[in-house]
C-alpha cells in the first residue's frame, strides 16, 4: 500500500470467531480488491490450534466473500501467543536499545 501512496489499514476483528465487523459497508470498502493479512495466533494445545485453524479458515472465506482480493494467513513466531505478546516484545526491545544509547 505504501508503494501506492496509501497507508496500510489495521482492523482488529475481535478474534477468529468474529465476522460481524464484515457487515459494515465502510469495512467492505477498505478491504475491497486488496490483500488482507490475517495473523494466526498460537494456541496452548494442538487440539485447540486445530479448532482455531478451522475458525481462521472460515474467517478468511468470509473476508474473501466481503470483497478482498486475497487473504494471506500469517503465523506468528512459535514463542508468541498473539500480537499483544509480539508487540510487548518489540516495545521491550526498543526500550532496551534506547536505554543502552542513553548511557
Amino acid at each position: 500500500m505504501n508503494r501506492q501512496g496509501r497507508s496500510p489499514t489495521i482492523i482488529v476483528s475481535g478474534g477468529k470467531d468474529n465476522t460481524s465487523w464484515l457487515r459494515h459497508e465502510h469495512v467492505k470498502a477498505l478491504i475491497k480488491d486488496v490483500a488482507v493479512t490475517l495473523h494466526i495466533e498460537n494456541e496452548k494445545s494442538e487440539e485447540i490450534q486445530v479448532q482455531a485453524d478451522i475458525a481462521n479458515d472460515k474467517q478468511a472465506q468470509k473476508i474473501l466473500e466481503a470483497g478482498a482480493m486475497k487473504v494471506i494467513k500469517q503465523s506468528l513466531p512459535a514463542n508468541f501467543k498473539d500480537n499483544a505478546d509480539l508487540n510487548l516484545y518489540f516495545k521491550q526491545q526498543t526500550q532496551q536499545q534506547f536505554q543502552s544509547n542513553v548511557r
